[in-house]
């Protein structure tokens, strides 16, 4: 939230730390700090939906994998469309500062990417973390038998 904070008060283009990285990361963009707030946004909110899930649903536990995903990106292609939407009211020389296309016409698909991957990669540890405390356990279980 600390970086959604700092994005709205400065705008997400503006932010120094989205100069930083891009100088020193070299990419193409000349502010990227949008794309790490979407990332993270996908990384974070990737295991506290898996989590809820866990907890108090009673689906099959693999919707528990698939789901957060789904959920991240279609919560950020309704964000992009109402951003779309609002800059769309506005004057048209004000839509881009308000977008923060910084040049580039496929942002919105990059911000939704950006969250997708967070996603998945949150995901990705949480079944790894599964598949090695799995293990763990049967390793455990097969050591506390007692053959006779």
């Amino acid at each position: 939230m600390c970086f959604h904070a700092v994005g709205a008060h400065d705008s997400y283009s503006n932010v120094g730390l989205g100069f930083w990285m891009s100088k020193t990361f070299g990419f193409a963009r000349p502010n990227v700090y949008d794309r790490l707030v979407h990332f993270l946004f996908g990384l974070i909110f990737g295991y506290i939906f898996h989590d809820l899930l866990r907890r108090y649903s009673s689906f099959r536990s693999v919707w528990w994998y698939v789901l957060p995903v789904e959920f991240i990106i279609s919560y950020s292609a309704i964000y992009e469309i109402i951003e779309a939407a609002t800059a769309w009211s506005l004057p048209p020389e004000q839509y881009d500062p308000f977008v923060g296309l910084q040049g580039d016409i496929w942002d919105g698909y990059r911000d939704m990417s950006c969250a997708g991957i967070g996603a998945v990669i949150s995901i990705l540890i949480l079944l790894v973390i599964a598949w090695k405390k799995n293990m763990l356990l049967d390793r455990v279980s097969n050591f506390m038998k007692i053959e006779r």
